[in-house]
């Protein structure tokens, strides 16, 4: 069933997919669409090379749609394991929450002034992101958030578009999420 859903690839630990500094290289590989959604996306989001990609995209005219949760939404620490996993505080999660608004803000200020709407960011007010979503162009890579550990330690799904599979039904849930809180 699986691959018939166009599930391409699946990962035991989504570290062993990509490091940040590979997922810049894919994400400077898209054509025409890029969506994320997660609860910092800390990782794709903490360096000047991710900044630098988010504004590469938007001036060559690829859409790109970042969603991340509010660190004053209610749920906000609702999957979050503070006690369990090593690093983890709510001062982390909101300080990472923080770090990514202030990269795509900085992204958005460099991309031309007639490309700037290809940019586009907003945080999870309504409802909880259960899983990392990454949308690349026809391709889709999904992260479950597991309470027993760490993002990266968490397995990746990688799923290739097609009628009637798993990338419709994690871009379902993108598209709802992002029409419930987009701003």
């Amino acid at each position: 069933d699986g691959f018939r859903g166009g599930l391409s690839r699946a990962f035991l630990k989504s570290n062993s997919f990509k490091n940040a500094d590979e997922w810049i290289s894919l994400l400077k590989e898209a054509k025409y669409q890029v969506d994320m959604m997660g609860y910092s996306l800390y990782m794709l989001t903490c360096t000047k090379a991710s900044q630098d990609v988010l504004r590469e995209l938007a001036n060559k005219n690829i859409k790109i749609r970042i969603l991340i949760m509010d660190s004053e939404n209610t749920h906000f620490s609702a999957g979050l394991n503070f006690d369990g996993l090593d690093a983890m505080t709510l001062e982390t999660m909101k300080g990472a929450v923080d770090a990514c608004t202030r990269c795509v803000a900085g992204a958005k200020k460099n991309v031309r002034e007639n490309k700037k709407n290809n940019l586009k960011f907003a945080t999870i007010k309504k409802g909880l992101t259960e899983c990392q979503i990454i949308r690349i162009d026809n391709n889709i890579y999904v992260t479950p958030y597991l309470y027993s550990c760490h993002t990266a330690d968490s397995p990746l799904f990688v799923f290739r578009e097609q009628k009637n599979g798993y990338f419709e039904k994690y871009m379902e849930e993108f598209e709802k999420m992002w029409e419930q809180n987009k701003q």
